[in-house]
């Protein structure tokens, strides 16, 4: 099992790049891993759009089962996950964790960052899914609850009001 610590865009693929020894191309705000044959084959693509707004696109199938630990100290972190194939489990914490299969979606918002968020990619199957990863803190400052239709609950979650544990 391979656990990936998902700090910074830039280490996140460094880390994948590393554990299924493939090279990290950049080109302007994007950042491209082609999967070699040996570790499976795809891409997994990631853009940095500042503002705290990343968005991590996998298109692939890898040989060995893959764990992406998120490491979320000190930030407030929207993840959206829109997974087109393929399924995927994410822990939020030590007692609650879900699966997504084929054509469905998550947003999930954890509010204590004493434990570390996983999303755990199967061996050997083809998964298509996107991550957006939107830190509050930044955000929030361009964040307009009245130019924007969201939701009371979610919006309470960008604007650092929410006082549950988690969002799903």
């Amino acid at each position: 099992m391979n656990k990936e610590n998902m700090g910074q865009l830039k280490d996140f693929f460094n880390k994948i790049a590393s554990d299924i020894d493939a090279t990290v191309q950049e080109k302007g705000f994007e950042k491209v891993i082609e999967i070699p044959s040996e570790s499976g084959k795809g891409q997994i693509k990631g853009y940095d759009f500042g503002e705290g707004m990343n968005l991590i696109d996998i298109n692939a199938e890898i040989y060995r089962l893959i764990q992406l630990e998120f490491d979320d100290s000190n930030k407030q972190i929207v993840r959206y996950l829109f997974l087109n194939s393929g399924d995927l489990v994410h822990t939020l914490s030590p007692g609650f964790r879900y699966r997504l299969t084929s054509h469905t979606s998550s947003i999930a918002f954890l509010k204590e960052n004493d434990y570390k968020q996983k999303i755990i990619l199967p061996a050997q199957k083809k998964i298509k899914v996107l991550l957006l990863e939107i830190n509050t803190e930044k955000y929030a400052v361009n964040f307009n609850r009245e130019c924007i239709a969201v939701p009371d609950e979610l919006a309470k979650v960008f604007m650092q009001e929410y006082d549950k544990t988690f969002f799903l």
